[in-house]
């Protein structure tokens, strides 16, 4: 940052800017010190089944709505425009998103597919993938300003869809009202300690457990 401006240095140039947003998840988090101790790289991963019968889809997703568990370990899933269910959680508590860790996911997520939907346990199914989300400590998002005044948005902790685009409003607005009320309500940071990454199985199975007893 010089003086007021910032200078970013990009693959096919340099790009002057008064405000920057880091709003980039997991994959930017290392951008900026002050993010990176927030948050920790998890896998989640997706299963997608063949097309759907419409009496499967009656027997199953008749309002054509999007669900999500409430477990601590839990499940999300809806139907795709060509009537697939499309079903993913987190299968596993790693920092791995490949082509490997989603096959070694997929069978995790047909069982938990199957507890649900027991009509559907056989189904088959025809894709499956990932992608690294950040969590925080306390799975809460964060809105806030780093310590060089940078805006940020960032330990969505899987619910990105439910709220980035809130988000990503109030940023805006703040950006282009000045002066405005527009006040980010950030949580005290509380950072993860040096190489908490390595806990996650940990955290995992604490997870799980916790669900048991509920």
């Amino acid at each position: 940052r010089v003086e007021d401006c910032w200078q970013l240095t990009l693959s096919d140039g340099q790009v002057s800017a008064k405000h920057l947003i880091l709003a980039v998840g997991m994959t930017g988090a290392h951008l900026s010190k002050h993010i990176a101790r927030q948050v920790l790289p998890i896998g989640s991963y997706i299963i997608t089944t063949r097309p759907l019968t419409e009496a499967e889809i009656a027997a199953t997703l008749p309002g054509g709505r999007t669900y999500v568990t409430s477990l601590n370990v839990g499940s999300y899933f809806r139907l795709s425009p060509d009537k697939r269910l499309v079903f993913g959680g987190r299968a596993r508590f790693s920092t791995k998103a490949d082509a490997r860790a989603a096959a070694t996911s997929a069978p995790i997520l047909r069982k938990s597919l199957a507890a649900l939907f027991p009509s559907l346990a056989g189904i088959e199914i025809d894709y499956a993938f990932g992608g690294l989300v950040d969590i925080s400590r306390d799975r809460f998002p964060r809105l806030g300003q780093t310590p060089d005044g940078a805006l940020y948005a960032i330990g969505l902790s899987g619910h990105g869809a439910q709220m980035s685009a809130y988000m990503g409003n109030v940023l805006a607005r703040s950006v282009l009202e000045p002066g405005s009320s527009h006040v980010f309500d950030e949580l005290k940071s509380n950072p993860f300690p040096p190489g908490a990454v390595w806990t996650l199985p940990l955290i995992g199975a604490l997870a799980r457990f916790k669900d048991l007893l509920t």
